[in-house]
């Protein structure tokens, strides 16, 4: 595998980090930089299920 150190095109997304194209590899649930590792899109940025709804209530035992 060959890895493309020089700077991204105008047109083509770079790792913030350090300014290559971006090629990201995943590992353990998130996508990293493939040439300077890191972290790119975290695997829980934050995202809840359902916000807008209450959770439901559990049944009384008794």
């Amino acid at each position: 595998m060959q890895i493309d150190l020089s700077p991204a095109a105008q047109d083509q997304p770079a790792c913030p980090r350090c300014h290559s194209p971006l090629q990201t590899i995943v590992v353990h649930g998130h996508e990293q930089c493939a040439v300077c590792k890191s972290n790119i899109l975290e695997c829980c940025s934050g995202e809840v299920c359902q916000p807008d709804r209450p959770a439901p209530k559990r049944p009384q035992q008794g």
